[in-house]
């Protein structure tokens, strides 16, 4: 029993955290992560900019989110979280066609 909790234990493909990216839509996103996290940070991609110029950067978009402590715009579901934009607060986590990554703990 303890070598089966052992082997199911990290490896390479059940760490315990999920790293990625997504693209902004100024609605509603829903990002896929297989598992609810107990923890997110959300950061603008520093390097990414957008044809009309336009570009995030992490001290403009920038979220803590933790399951005991929530964010308006970021809700944490049983299969990753959810952003929404709301053009009234801060900081925006789902602005147009801006570049968002983050890691998710499980």
């Amino acid at each position: 029993a303890a070598q089966a909790t052992a082997d199911t234990a990290y490896c390479p493909t059940n760490k315990p955290y999920a790293v990625g990216s997504y693209t902004g839509n100024r609605g509603t996103k829903t990002v896929n992560l297989g598992f609810r996290p107990s923890f997110l940070i959300i950061c603008g991609d520093k390097s990414s900019s957008t044809p009309s110029g336009h570009s995030s950067s992490l001290g403009d978009s920038f979220g803590i989110i933790t399951a005991n402590h929530t964010y308006g715009l970021v809700t944490l579901t049983d299969t990753g979280f959810q952003v929404t934009f709301d053009n009234n607060l801060y900081p925006q986590l789902n602005d147009t066609v801006d570049v968002y990554v983050y890691i998710a703990f499980r």
